[in-house]
């Protein structure tokens, strides 16, 4: 027959189960500030990629693995006088019939297979596509973006070098 556990021996039971129990709370309490520095520090290094993709004086686009538009910054929005309504999660680079006569279509599809790729320098003519402004010479870097190996997205990263070209020649 089992005996029953003296008064005693409850007692010390108890004070182990107290001191188990303020060490969670403790535990938890320091786990639960871990998180808030964590959360703190994720959403200060998300404001900095924000702030470093919006203030580029590059123009930036990123495309999903399938072409589609993601995001583009206010550089983009001002070398291609469009917004960001207009292409975001419509505008597919894969489809773009400008890109297909360019021959840049060629050298996009390597970064969408994962290379890095620096485009041969682009006359573009916004005029031919119904749109404002002047003729420029664009400079591109098209990237992956991988995740185990696997491409998740395409950065495209233009620049206007008109200028350059321009002092070049002279």
């Amino acid at each position: 027959m089992k005996m029953k556990p003296s008064y005693e021996e409850l007692q010390k039971e108890l004070e182990v189960l107290k001191k188990t129990n303020q060490e969670l709370i403790k535990a938890k309490e320091k786990a639960k500030e871990e998180l808030i520095i964590a959360k703190e520090k994720a959403e200060e290094s998300k404001r900095q990629f924000t702030a470093v993709f919006e203030q580029s004086p590059f123009s930036i686009q990123i495309f999903n693995n399938q072409g589609l538009t993601l995001s583009v910054n206010k550089a983009w929005e001002d070398l291609w006088q469009g917004s960001k309504k207009q292409v975001v999660n419509k505008y597919n680079l894969l489809e773009d019939t400008y890109a297909e006569e360019t021959g840049w279509l060629v050298y996009l599809r390597k970064a969408f297979k994962g290379e890095i790729v620096n485009l041969p320098d682009l006359e573009y003519d916004p005029t031919q596509s119904g749109h404002k402004g002047r003729k420029r010479i664009l400079r591109c870097i098209a990237f992956p973006v991988k995740r185990k190996d696997i491409t998740e997205q395409v950065v495209l990263i233009h620049q206007d070098v008109t200028d350059i070209k321009k002092y070049e020649r002279e």
